[in-house]
């Protein structure tokens, strides 16, 4: 049987794997996600912050464990990512619709003047 060793830290397991481009690729998937998360947050509370907590715990874990190259992890990490994405999109275009028909109702007021 051969032996599989582990890296011990995702970011250069990828790097390994995938060279450079796959890392560059990896990171602005990282980074594309904490900014789409970080604007929610700004406009929309407490869940795009539960989301901004997940992926740095799951970034800082990425820097002693190959999380992503094991089922289980793999799993966790992206269901927990899409979940919290979802959520904060559903979430995002609920209060567009609402600001809208508060901007709608305001216009009929003054019409109606």
């Amino acid at each position: 049987l051969a032996k599989q060793y582990n890296s011990h830290n995702q970011y250069l397991g990828i790097w390994l794997i995938a060279g450079i481009p796959g890392l560059v690729v990896f990171l602005f998937f990282l980074y594309h996600n904490w900014r789409s998360l970080y604007r929610s947050s700004l406009l929309n509370g407490s869940l795009p912050l539960l989301g901004l907590a997940i992926l740095l715990f799951f970034m800082l874990n990425f820097l002693t464990e190959n999380v992503i190259e094991r089922q289980l992890g793999s799993m966790t990490f992206f269901f927990l990512l899409n979940l919290l994405g979802s959520a904060v999109k559903t979430q995002a275009a609920a209060d567009e619709n609402t600001d809208q028909n508060v901007f709608e109702q305001s216009l009929r007021d003054k019409t109606e003047m």
